[in-house]
């Protein structure tokens, strides 16, 4: 058994979707609390938002979870591209775990994501030139990696090259140019050290590990029957995606700018109506902030609540069958509201789309997207 600590929803499922591959059963909790029924752990620690001292306490605490619990390894799961306290939050693992070292390995090469010579690319373009420098959460102005990551006196933190030698402490991020520079790096874990980073250094270090991993391992296709899709993301990718569902004939709802500024009740129940209404002409319906610009951390909260409280009461009055979120904030403020914190991962739909089963009275069907990454057509197709 071992464990995964991931500072947002979406982060989590994309580890826990993983694990299916290699024939491992997981599961994701938000609370840290009950026993484990599966081989992986996932915890959700909701870090990414909060600020940096209760950042680190509630990985602290969520290391006293699991830490009873005896897990053979633990893998820090990052941001790929840095977002959140990535630093502070890797330092309170470490001192919790009673660890000196972390090897960092944010990067997705699969996904154009890579880091050379200290900074961080997107498809071979600067990071702060590309729509990650608009997030409202962490803007990236720079593509420095250290720049991105910071800096803390009671740590070295450091950008290494794939010949040199990890020192005996620290934080230390490796460069990745390909796949092979994330093998290389996953060859280099053991057991002094916490591994931390991206999808892809977890899967390579699964497999060093001596686990198979199996492409045709996957649940059997699923009539998801009527699907309500939120797409709670400002990335530029999200809105490119929903500009496409509009030109094939999608039903897209864009929520009221009034009610993101001033709540409205009367306002909020037409909106509800409209969309169920929609219900009766198609089974997919996509909700947005597409016409909107989410230019700060406040002007996402409120996106974010609407959003929850919209889904709360439309499955009060909906029969429906599948929930599709997309952003793991999004993700986390929706299921919050529904009183949803254990999940178990059913189906890996593609990179970091992962359906979810919840633990729940009346279980759902809930599948969760990155904002940034690509929706697979079997799902994202309109007609």
């Amino acid at each position: 058994m071992f464990c995964v600590l991931a500072d947002d929803l979406t982060g989590a499922a994309e580890l826990a979707g993983i694990t299916l591959k290699f024939g491992l059963t997981s599961e994701i909790k938000n609370e840290f609390s009950g026993p484990l029924q599966s081989d992986v752990l996932v915890v959700n620690t909701k870090s990414r938002i909060v600020d940096e001292i209760t950042a680190a306490k509630i990985n602290k605490n969520a290391c006293h979870y699991m830490l009873p619990l005896n897990p053979d390894w633990i893998f820090k799961k990052t941001d790929s591209v840095l977002r959140g306290h990535v630093r502070i939050e890797i330092q309170a693992i470490l001192d919790a775990c009673g660890i000196r070292k972390c090897l960092l390995i944010p990067a997705n090469p699969r996904l154009g994501r890579t880091m050379v010579a200290g900074k961080y690319y997107i498809n071979d373009i600067e990071i702060a030139q590309t729509a990650f420098a608009d997030d409202p959460d962490y803007p990236c102005k720079t593509s420095d990696v250290l720049s991105l990551l910071g800096k803390d006196a009671k740590s070295d933190t450091a950008f290494l090259n794939k010949n040199q030698e990890l020192p005996s402490s620290g934080i230390f991020i490796g460069q990745v140019k390909d796949e092979q520079s994330v093998i290389r790096w996953a060859n280099r874990v053991d057991d002094q050290l916490l591994p931390a980073g991206a999808a892809e250094f977890f899967t390579k270090i699964l497999l060093k590990k001596g686990f198979k991993y199996n492409e045709d391992v996957n649940a059997p296709a699923t009539d998801y029957g009527k699907i309500l899709f939120v797409c709670g993301s400002s990335h530029e990718n999200s809105r490119l995606a929903v500009a496409q569902a509009g030109r094939q004939g999608a039903a897209i709802f864009s929520m009221p700018e009034k009610l993101i500024y001033n709540m409205d009740n009367n306002l909020l129940e037409k909106w509800q109506w409209d969309i169920k209404a929609a219900f009766n002409k198609s089974d997919k319906v996509i909700l947005t902030v597409a016409d909107q610009k989410i230019s700060s951390k406040e002007t996402a909260r409120r996106i974010q609540n609407v959003f929850a409280r919209t889904i709360a009461l439309l499955l009060l009055r909906l029969q429906l069958n599948t929930l599709v979120v997309e952003g793991g904030e999004t993700a986390q403020e929706i299921t919050k509201r529904l009183k949803i914190d254990h999940f178990f991962p059913k189906n890996l739909l593609a990179a970091g789309v992962v359906e979810l089963q919840t633990k729940t009275e009346n279980p759902a069907t809930v599948i969760i997207k990155p904002g940034s990454y690509k929706w697979p057509e079997s799902l994202w197709h309109f007609n």
